[in-house]
């Protein structure tokens, strides 16, 4: 083949970089055209619900309809409530959520040019970007408000800036700014701290030990930073208001007199033991409930493990800044991984993880010397075929304002929810006047005596206007679990049904209203007789 002429080599990295851009852009596209609107659990639940009530001071009248999750910082979810308030196409609101998965598969496309020997082929850029696309996290949150692919995003974002940059004069910068955007995300999102250790322990690859402390000294310094400018705000707020920065984690050390002192940590899909840990890649080859409240199995990141492995060792002596950038992979991607496992276990925040090892597993075939193209596809269809991709919800809608038909009811009414169930986005169909008090749910119980729970029953006791109980409509396909909140009202607060339920419809989830009286021997409201917390 002959040369290329000076103006084409020059011409080459544009074209290149066109073309992972394109591929970015267009895969996930696709996808999201096809999946339709985002009707997921957390959606309903907390995700436009605490925006709503951070911007129009519900949260100073309201009482934990969002269940624990009505304290998580909104700013992550302020784009995607501006959109859907403003009444646009839902379409707009689907592109914005698809937007960190485009940032996502380009950053990775761009780690596979950082970590190559030669410039990856148009063949190997593809397979991986569909790869990374079809995996389990991916796929499944893609165009999600879950917000799991805005971490996978922001981290890689992170080893693409550290990554072939080690020895230049900008290292310490890049390795700050890295730490910044980490801890930036993980304000924002409390769940993917264990990236930034992760990426701290990377930064101790390569180099005299005097340059890595200097580079974890860097990171470390960005990550303050970065943190405090996303969640300082917000945790000042939670400590100034619930004596709990971090409200209503970690209460079993900061023990806020508004919940009981427990961690609050989902500990669900933890290991039993360390083999346990260790053998979940293994396990991901199952498809179980193991790892996630859905069904799924998923091969890439046991793929991922051990090609990182065979090509570290196979990059040897002779390539030390190719073995220093697969070293930083390999150590961000291993510490990674077993902060996960200890911690959560819950395989949609692994996604970065799931990326990474799409990636390794391409860097690998990549150096097979004949019939590269064909193993690369034989491994796209075997991984896709082997993975079980959970649905988190979507629905078919072009409503703006999620359809949502709102209930007339009185201003001066009072909102009950005694379940479990995710109703907290009806607040956006209620006047601002109209209270919503959660008696019963994740947090709230009528058998504990905390704060919270004393405040919710002296509002009911209190009341003199209407008071309703919003319940799950199990009609609508939604519920999820046993609504019995009348039982509940009735027992505790004394409250009994009195008239036909309202429905309370939209195009992500359907509820109902119903009308309540007090019984002529109002019970002694939800452990009110114990003395309430200083």
């Amino acid at each position: 083949m002959p040369a290329q002429p000076p103006a084409a080599q020059a011409d080459q990295p544009v074209r290149d970089r066109v073309w992972i851009f394109g591929l970015s852009v267009l895969l996930p596209v696709i996808a999201m055209l096809l999946r339709g609107r985002d009707a997921n659990w957390d959606l309903r639940n907390y995700h436009l619900y605490n925006v709503h009530a951070w911007l129009t001071g519900r949260e100073l009248t309201d009482i934990a309809p969002a269940q624990l999750q009505s304290w998580h910082n909104p700013l992550l979810d302020l784009p995607l409530y501006l959109l859907i308030h403003s009444g646009s196409s839902p379409l707009w609101a689907s592109l914005w959520l698809t937007l960190p998965t485009i940032a996502a598969i380009f950053f990775l496309l761009r780690l596979q040019q950082a970590v190559s020997p030669v410039q990856p082929s148009r063949s190997s850029q593809s397979v991986l970007a569909l790869l990374a696309l079809t995996g389990a996290a991916t796929y499944s949150t893609l165009a999600l408000s879950m917000n799991d692919s805005f971490v996978a995003a922001a981290m890689l974002g992170s080893l693409l800036l550290v990554l072939g940059h080690e020895d230049d004069a900008s290292s310490q910068r890049r390795w700050f700014l890295a730490g910044l955007l980490a801890a930036a995300i993980t304000g924002l999102k409390l769940a993917a701290f264990f990236y930034c250790f992760g990426l701290a322990f990377s930064a101790l690859v390569g180099g005299p030990w005097k340059q890595r402390i200097v580079r974890l000294g860097s990171t470390a310094a960005g990550g303050v930073i970065g943190f405090v400018l996303t969640y300082g705000y917000w945790g000042w707020h939670l400590f100034a208001t619930r004596q709990n920065p971090f409200f209503p984690y970690y209460n079993n050390y900061f023990h806020s007199p508004d919940a009981l002192p427990d961690a609050w940590a989902d500990a669900r899909f933890r290991p039993d033991s360390i083999w346990d840990a260790l053998s979940s890649p293994v396990q991901l080859l199952l498809r179980s409930r193991d790892f996630s409240e859905l069904t799924l199995s998923d091969p890439r990141i046991l793929a991922g493990l051990l090609a990182l492995l065979a090509l570290y060792a196979l990059a040897g002596k002779q390539v030390p800044q190719l073995r220093r950038r697969l070293g930083v992979v390999l150590v961000f991607f291993t510490s990674s991984w077993l902060l996960w496992a200890w911690q959560y276990g819950i395989y949609r925040y692994a996604i970065v993880l799931e990326l990474l090892g799409s990636l390794a597993l391409v860097l690998l075939l990549q150096r097979l010397p004949a019939w590269r193209n064909t193993a690369l596809l034989a491994a796209a269809l075997l991984v896709s075929a082997d993975t079980k991709r959970p649905n988190w919800g979507h629905v078919r809608s072009n409503n703006a304002w999620l359809g949502m038909v709102a209930p007339g009811i009185p201003g001066d009414s009072l909102v009950l929810i005694a379940s479990g169930e995710p109703l907290a986005f009806f607040a956006l169909g209620l006047p601002d006047s109209v209270p919503i008090i959660a008696v019963a749910n994740n947090l709230m119980s009528p058998h504990s005596c905390t704060r919270l729970q004393l405040r919710a029953a002296r509002v009911i006791a209190g009341h003199r206007g209407p008071i309703w109980l919003l319940g799950s409509d199990a009609a609508g396909g939604h519920s999820v679990s046993g609504d019995n909140g009348q039982a509940l009202v009735s027992r505790f607060y004394g409250l009994q049904a009195d008239g036909p339920c309202k429905p309370f419809s939209s195009d992500i989830g359907s509820a109902r209203l119903c009308p309540q009286r007090r019984s002529a021997a109002v019970a002694a409201a939800g452990g009110a007789a114990c003395n309430p917390p200083p």
